[in-house]
Parts: structure tokens; sequence; C-alpha cells
């Protein structure tokens, strides 16, 4: 009696520990059996969803062995349970492709099915999440990783950005709406092309095609503005191609076969990069505004139009092209004229168009005098009298010598 009392204490003080032990060791291995059930069996992340949304392949830990109920539960000695040394040791696993292994399901539900592999997956494979049991399909949104319109926008930010997915320019103003929004501009609003934010002297489209950053006065940090840049390499800076109307991304805009910096872009007739060493405006008729166009300036006050001095193969900003004489002092066609002189004449000096006489002879050059009766010529210069000569002294005879008488 006096044993079997002390040992009833004993159990009665260390029943209600050994029970929460089992009960707490019961609950996790319930858990986990859960978690090798209900999530990572779950045979949908390899394969796809429905609408073909990618999934991921999670590996499956070990099977854990169930814990006895609580209703085995006594004041029997509980068991220990195996511990990890000993179980025997394992062979190193393989690499291989994450299998599902079936997990021994309660007494009122199925056993799972082995995770196919993802070369035997079909897009219907489904699983189950959540404490309850109800079926939550885990899938990733296909709108997130597709781009419809190959805009640069995945089709869940056009949702949510009220885009079209199937247009990559919703507004219609020659704008990517990706490209838009990453430089700050409305995918929505068509007139964010013609607007110049970084007031480089761009729009925004001309910055689009020439791949400069419309938010950025100095894209490629060279110190000056993009406006003053020469994107095209056509001689003329992106900023006064926007003015005269022309593409900065085309180094000839027209098709012409000339380049846009030899196009004469205001009617002049002076190229745009002559005009530009010239200091003129290439978009202005007549730069200074007195009237005469810039063709017929001259720049130089050599006494030949600019348009004149291209057309003789001189340079319109200086007074001597080449050599000791002034342009207008060159005879360019070779017709004894000055270029100057024909200019004030309203003749070309660029055609040939005065003979020169030959050089007088020594008799063209001797006045003819007038015959008789004829009516003196009165341009003729009139020929002057021949002074008389003074008459000679008279000379006094010398007086005869008188014979002397001989005695």
């Amino acid at each position: 009696m006096t044993l079997g009392g002390a040992r009833r204490p004993f159990v009665r003080r260390h029943l209600p520990v050994a029970v929460g032990l089992v009960t707490a060791l019961a609950m996790i291995s319930g858990s986990l059996g859960a978690l090798d059930r209900d999530v990572l069996s779950f045979n949908g992340w390899a394969g796809g969803d429905e609408d073909g949304a990618p999934t991921l392949v999670l590996p499956r830990p070990a099977v854990v062995a169930p814990a006895p109920s609580a209703a085995a539960l006594g004041a029997e000695p509980v068991a220990a349970l195996p511990t990890q040394a000993d179980a025997p040791a394992a062979a190193p696993a393989a690499p291989a492709d994450p299998v599902d292994v079936p997990v021994s399901a309660g007494p009122d539900e199925p056993a799972d099915e082995p995770a196919a592999r993802d070369d035997q997956r079909t897009d219907s494979d489904e699983g189950t999440s959540g404490a309850s049991g109800e079926a939550v399909p885990v899938v990733v949104d296909p709108e997130v990783a597709r781009d419809s319109d190959g805009d640069g926008l995945n089709d869940a930010e056009e949702r949510r950005l009220r885009t079209d997915p199937r247009s990559a320019d919703s507004d219609g103003d020659a704008l990517p709406d990706g490209w838009e929004v990453t430089h700050g501009l409305d995918p929505l609003a068509a007139g964010d092309a013609v607007t110049d934010r970084d007031r480089d002297g761009v729009r925004a489209l001309t910055e689009f095609k020439v791949r400069l950053n419309p938010s950025a006065w100095d894209t490629n940090g060279d110190g000056r503005n993009d406006g003053d840049d020469d994107s095209d390499g056509d001689g003329v800076v992106n900023a006064l191609e926007e003015r005269l109307a022309i593409q900065a991304w085309r180094a000839d805009s027209n098709d012409d076969g000339i380049g846009d910096g030899q196009d004469d872009h205001d009617g002049d007739r002076l190229p745009t990069i002559v005009e530009l060493g010239l200091e003129l405006v290439p978009y202005l008729f007549d730069s200074s505004g007195n009237g005469v166009s810039d063709g017929d300036t001259d720049t130089d006050g050599d006494g030949l139009p600019n348009a004149m001095e291209l057309t003789l193969g001189l340079n319109p900003g200086t007074l001597s092209t080449g050599g000791l004489f002034s342009d207008g002092d060159l005879d360019s066609d070779g017709d004894g004229i000055p270029n100057a002189l024909e200019i004030l004449r309203g003749t070309d000096p660029s055609v040939p168009d005065t003979v020169t006489p030959p050089e007088p002879t020594d008799e063209e050059l001797a006045p003819v005098p007038p015959t008789s009766g004829a009516e003196p010529d009165p341009a003729a210069e009139p020929v002057p009298a021949r002074e008389p000569e003074p008459e000679a002294p008279a000379v006094e005879p010398e007086p005869e010598p008188v014979p002397t008488p001989t005695p």
C-alpha cells in the first residue's frame, strides 16, 4: 500500500506534463503532415493554370510519421519517439527534378497524387491551400509576365494605367506607352509629343527618335544641351532642324539626294550651312529686314551679292577669297570687265558678254586732215597753225676796195 500509494502521487504529478508533451508532438506532426499534403504537394506549381500562367516547383520535405493520437494517451508510460540518430543513414540523393511523395491522408481524405514532372504537367493541374482545406488556385497573373503589344508595359500595368494592352501607342502620338511612362509623360495625352519639358529646343517626339532623354537638358553629358547637338550629322543642329520643320534623325529629310545642310529652306538661294557661316537666319528670306534677300546681300562688302559669289565659286564671307585682289576686282568670266563693274552695269559676271576691242595701231592714232570741200569734223581736234619764221636781217654788201695810184 505504501509503495502503490507513493506511485500514484508521482503519476498524478507528472501525467499532465507527459500529456502536454505528447499533445505538442501530435500537433507538430499534424501540422507538418498538413503542410506536406495541402501546400507542397500542389500539382499546379510547375505546369500552369488554364490561362498558361507560369508556376513554381518547390522541393518536398521528408515524410513525417504520424504521432500517436490523443485517444491512446493514458497512464501508461509514453514510448519515446524515434530520433534522427536512431534512423539508418540515408544515401545522398542524386540531383533530380523534385518528385511528390504520397502523404498518408486522414480518415476522410484521399491520399495525395504524386506531383507531375515539368514535362508531364497539364494546364488543369491545381492545388489547395489553407487551414480550412478550401481549394485555392495558386497562380501567377498571366498579365504580369505578358506584354501583348510590346510597348514596354505588361498587360497588368496597362490595365492599371487604363492604356490599351493591344496598342503600343494608346494616344496615337507616335510615342510608345512604355517610353512615355518611363520618362514621366502621359501615355493617354497625345500632346506630349510636341512638348519640350527640359527646354533644350527639341520636342519629345524628336528626342525619342534620336534616343535622347526628354527630361534631361544634356543627355550625353558633353556640356551642350541636346538642341545644340547634331544627331544626324548633316551640319544642322537638332534645335534648328526643329525650327526648319525637318527631321533631326535623317540627314536628308526630303530624300532629294542633298543633305539638309545643303538645302535652301527659306528660298534666298543660300544653303543652310552657308547662312549659318554668315550669321544669317536660315529660316528667314530677309534676315536683316531691309527688304533685300540674304542672297542679294553683300555681306563681305566686295561689291558682289552672296548668291553670286557662290555661283562664281567665291567665299561670300571674305573680301578676298584668295590673292591680293578683292573678289569684286576679279574678272571671273574673262571678258575684260571686273566682276563688281558687271554687277553695276547689270551684266552677269559669270557669263562673258563683252568682246574686248583690239589695241589701236599708230596710223589709227594719227590725225586725219580734212579733205577740200568736206565739212570739218567738229569732234576732230584742230591742227595748230604754224608760226611764221622770223626774217633774216639784211646784209649790207661790203665796199669794193679802191686801188691805190702808183707814183
